[in-house]
């Protein structure tokens, strides 16, 4: 199934799946995992707990969230492709990121833990067919397709890895 036309998706989406060229919602979910490795690997280790300013996460923190919100968001996918129809609770990402202990983590455990992450990502969106994709929920309010869910995880965590090069490594 082709990547979503931005017409079919909330706006707010829009700038993530923009960030997408693949039009296979499998092989974006694995290229974009390269690129998004590749930006936190690149990261020197004196930026791993670094905020560019007060109130903003640091670079293991965004890391977090992508990761947070990736199982978020193949929840809602799983649940959709399932047959799933309540409307699904969104989530306060603000809160998460209050309750996550990255200091006490290092960078490559948090690398690790979002390959683990994608990996199952990856194997979940290879068990779908073309009928899955086309499935629409309801998740935070807002109506979606399990194809666009897999491109929005895509588009979201290429969104973080574009502000820690720009606003993080970058400024260093």
């Amino acid at each position: 199934m082709p990547k979503p036309l931005l017409t079919s998706l909330p706006t707010y989406y829009h700038p993530f799946v923009d960030m997408i060229v693949e039009e296979n919602v499998v092989k974006a979910l694995q290229n974009g995992a390269e690129a998004f490795a590749q930006v936190f690997q690149n990261c020197p280790e004196a930026l791993h707990d670094y905020a560019y300013e007060k109130g903003k996460w640091t670079v293991k923190e965004v890391a977090q969230h992508v990761i947070d919100t990736e199982r978020i968001f193949t929840y809602r996918a799983l649940c959709f492709a399932r047959g799933e129809k309540r409307s699904l609770e969104g989530f306060d990402q603000l809160s998460y990121a209050q309750h996550v202990n990255c200091k006490k983590r290092s960078m490559q455990q948090i690398i690790s833990e979002f390959s683990d992450v994608r990996s199952s990502t990856i194997s979940l969106y290879e068990s779908f067919n073309s009928e899955d994709l086309k499935v629409r929920g309801n998740a935070n309010g807002l109506d979606i397709d399990v194809n666009a869910l897999g491109f929005i995880t895509v588009g979201h965590a290429l969104h973080h890895a574009k502000v820690i090069r720009e606003r993080y490594i970058n400024k260093h």
